[in-house]
């Protein structure tokens, strides 16, 4: 016998004797007929229960900006000792810091023209150490004036003051689209005073952009402004445009 096939017949016989061993580890039982019983009962549902949620009801006669979440923040609170969920990493220290509308008469034309008011939630050594909101101190908020009562087009310290927030510096500033910033104290979000960005010889101007940016390279900080044209009286002509050609 050759070794291919000697091989060939230890693999059939090796086959042979596994397939034996298996047969004999399983315990034969009479062939039975089992009929599954008939029920109508529902069978048991693996599927999660849905999520029942609350909607807030919506006034279709007030502003969306005057309601629910939007609605204005009536008081102005300081909240110490806040509760964490979660844990602040113990190196992040600092103010966290925004600003909005939130008319201080409960009423607004539009959303962009209530007094500006700051919030502010300092966090230091994994704690949330206080909350507090303040309104910006400007002339519209002194004379309880809306952003449409005004004689001349606003700018400079004449603006609500409530878009954005800016750090430059060691300065926390309050930004609208139209006016100077508003310096505020970040200690407790008191307002300080506008910062006159016109410049030396008042070419900047009396408005600046919410969103100014620096240059990292500088320092330096670059902003546009744009201003309300100087209305024309019925009784004067508009100014002539300059032909150009090139």
């Amino acid at each position: 016998m050759d070794r291919r096939t000697f091989l060939a017949g230890g693999a059939a016989l090796g086959g042979g004797i596994a397939l034996a061993g298996c047969a004999d580890d399983v315990t034969s039982a009479p062939a039975t007929t089992t009929t599954a019983p008939t029920t109508t009962a529902a069978a048991t549902s693996t599927t999660a229960p849905l999520v029942t949620t609350t909607t807030l009801g919506y006034d279709s006669t007030t502003p969306y900006w005057l309601q629910g979440g939007f609605a204005p923040v009536a008081d102005e609170v300081r909240l110490t000792e806040l509760e964490v969920r979660g844990a602040i990493p113990p190196t992040l220290s600092g103010l966290c810091a925004r600003n909005g509308s939130n008319p201080s008469s409960g009423n607004s034309p539009h959303w962009f023209f209530g007094d500006g008011m700051v919030h502010g939630i300092r966090i230091e050594n994994g704690e949330a150490s206080w909350y507090h909101n303040r309104y910006i101190d400007t002339p519209f908020l002194q004379d309880g004036r809306e952003f449409g009562d005004f004689a001349a087009p606003p700018g400079s310290g004449e603006t609500q003051s409530n878009v954005s927030m800016f750090a430059y510096g060691d300065r926390l500033l309050s930004l609208g689209e139209v006016g100077w910033p508003y310096e505020i104290d970040p200690s407790n979000l008191a307002t300080i005073e506008p910062v006159d960005i016109s410049g030396a010889d008042g070419s900047l101007g009396s408005n600046v952009t919410a969103h100014p940016k620096v240059d990292p390279s500088t320092g330096l900080l670059h902003f546009s402004a744009t201003g309300s044209p100087r209305p024309i009286s019925p009784t004067t002509s508009p100014p002539t445009m300059a032909a150009s050609s090139s």
